[in-house]
């Protein structure tokens, strides 16, 4: 493996509060970004053009702080990548440097490749640790004025850029407690909320409002702990959970109007290298207004978006007028998603006819490799000459597909087995994808109707979509002469 060594001036610069990161969708790059959370100061970093040394398939970043100048190395390896391996087009991440006390610090950011003394790129900007972080201190609600989260906190939609951004603190508990007030601190894009609750008082349950004001467009991590104290004990719970604040582009159109109980969801790498999602769904209404999305909670293996929704009557109230189904699409950014599975709620937070707020739920599945959605719960249809094949997030895999051709109606049946014990952990989800080679057919316009029948449970078809596709006629070559 060679490496064109390019050396760079040493450079000093800081970082307007308003720069955008190369990997965000900036022109600045490197970029570096401090964030503060508590008893610990990090840089946030990104980079396109230094991937090889930041995001390395040996990735190595090392760290010095010497009084108030702060050094940190990193290095591209000497040995040659493994086969295959493709860098990625942006890297980023971040630095800790533990617990500062306030003030400046120069920060020297060294590019080095292993074994070479001389450094590729030198850049050097100042870190200021603030000596205060203001406190942002909750005030009691009521009941009827915001949802009780299911969990510790929740945050408040809409997560838009100028409107104040909310979080609701929620403790219920047996018995009479005296419940205080929490209270938070902001660094950056962390937050750590704090509540401390005393056996013995006036509550069983109590709500509080943490508001911090309008904040910029980000991905905000919530670290919270809520402290119990009974008697001598004391017992604390965490909770970290994060939220985006983003402006979402107007309802986006949509495409094939999805059956109820199975929306679109597909998930596509942007070149900032986030996730973005599109997603459809069919609701029964008569003329919805929504509002704008917004993703209240994103973690390692749950993403949940909410979304204001009002209509002009019930459907589900006696002598409702018809209702009729319609078809909404929106378009989301999930921010910066690690590989793995995850289960999307996304949650219409509805008024309908004056009544309410209900809950609607909705959502599904999809799988992600870090780069690209390998599939979902949305069935992706395919269809090559006679062979057709579906593709679909599955909690267990098919052992048999069988079809039965009718005209230009197929059916096609992929069998599987829930009764057998699951395996350990329980079933997973997993990508499926069967296929049914249709033999000779006449071209022409054909529908086909896939199920899936669970022989260990009810043993009765299930329709997972009606789909279509078009067997051309094979093209006559001339005769040579």
């Amino acid at each position: 493996m060679r490496i064109r060594l390019f050396f760079v001036l040493a450079t000093l610069f800081t970082v307007p509060a308003f720069a955008q990161g190369i990997c965000a969708g900036g022109i600045t790059d490197p970029y570096f970004a401090p964030q503060f959370a508590p008893n610990n100061v990090s840089i946030h970093w990104e980079t396109a053009q230094y991937v090889f040394f930041s995001n390395s398939y040996l990735p190595l970043t090392n760290v010095g702080i010497l009084g108030h100048n702060v050094t940190v190395i990193q290095t591209a390896p000497e040995v040659g990548p493994p086969q295959g391996w493709v860098p990625p087009a942006c890297g980023s991440g971040t630095a800790s440097l533990g617990s500062l006390p306030p003030g400046r610090y120069n920060v020297t950011w060294i590019y080095m490749i292993a074994l070479v003394s001389q450094p590729v790129a030198t850049y050097h900007f100042v870190l200021d640790v603030p000596s205060d972080v203001p406190i942002v201190v909750g005030r009691r609600v009521s009941f009827s004025e915001y949802r009780q989260p299911s969990r510790m906190f929740a945050a408040v939609p809409p997560l838009v850029p100028g409107s104040p951004v909310r979080l609701v603190v929620n403790f219920a508990a047996a018995g009479q407690w005296t419940i205080a007030a929490p209270t938070a601190e902001i660094r950056g894009n962390a937050i750590a909320v704090a509540q401390t609750v005393t056996r013995g008082g006036p509550d069983e349950m109590a709500l509080y409002l943490l508001d911090f004001g309008a904040l910029p467009n980000g991905t905000y991590h919530v670290a919270m702990t809520q402290t119990v104290v009974d008697g001598a004990n004391t017992y604390p719970a965490t909770e970290s959970r994060a939220f985006i604040v983003q402006s979402p582009p107007p309802s986006a159109p949509c495409g094939n109007a999805p059956p109820e109980s199975s929306p679109t969801i597909s998930v596509t790498r942007t070149s900032a290298g986030t996730a973005h999602l599109h997603f459809e769904e069919s609701r029964k209404g008569y003329a919805p207004a929504y509002g704008p999305p917004s993703v209240v909670d994103v973690n390692s293996a749950e993403i949940d978006v909410e979304q204001p929704l009002a209509d002009t009557f019930d459907y589900e109230q006696p002598g409702a007028p018809a209702f009729h189904e319609t078809c909404h699409a929106e378009d989301i950014d999930l921010g910066a998603l690690a590989a793995g599975t995850y289960r999307l709620w996304w949650s219409p937070i509805a008024t309908l006819g004056g009544s309410g707020p209900y809950s609607l739920g909705g959502g599904g599945t999809f799988i992600w490799s870090g780069d690209e959605m390998l599939c979902s719960s949305t069935p992706a249809f395919s269809a090559f000459g006679a062979l057709v094949s579906l593709k679909r997030v599955a909690w267990a895999r098919p052992f048999a597909t069988a079809f039965a051709v009718n005209g230009n109606a197929i059916a096609v049946t992929d069998s599987i087995n829930t009764e057998p014990p699951p395996p350990p952990g329980g079933p997973r989800p997993q990508c499926v994808n069967t296929s049914a080679a249709l033999g000779t057919l006449v071209p022409g316009d054909y529908t086909v109707n896939w199920y899936v029948v669970d022989i260990g449970a009810r043993n009765i078809p299930e329709l997972l979509g009606t789909y279509l596709f078009t067997l051309l006629r094979p093209r006559s070559r001339a005769a040579r002469h």
